[in-house]
């Protein structure tokens, strides 16, 4: 059965299945080249030791969300 959490995007209180890393609703502001570096860089073996490419495509995965939900 999974279980859930909150959104990691900063201003979002929506629930998130606790393997994804946003709910729907942010994951859909996230541009698709974007979402395929973070796809492509995941490592479901690698557990909590994911590689800095990793890292760095979640980063700018959870700054494109901030970016649209503050634009004018």
């Amino acid at each position: 059965m999974a279980t859930y959490h909150r959104c990691r995007a900063d201003g979002c209180n929506d629930r998130r299945r606790h393997d994804h890393l946003v709910c729907r609703r942010c994951w859909a502001l996230v541009p698709e080249d974007v979402q395929a570096e973070v796809y492509g860089t995941y490592r479901r073996s690698a557990g909590i030791r994911q590689s800095d490419a990793y890292f760095a495509a979640v980063k700018a995965a959870l700054a494109s969300i901030a970016s649209v939900r503050t634009a004018p």
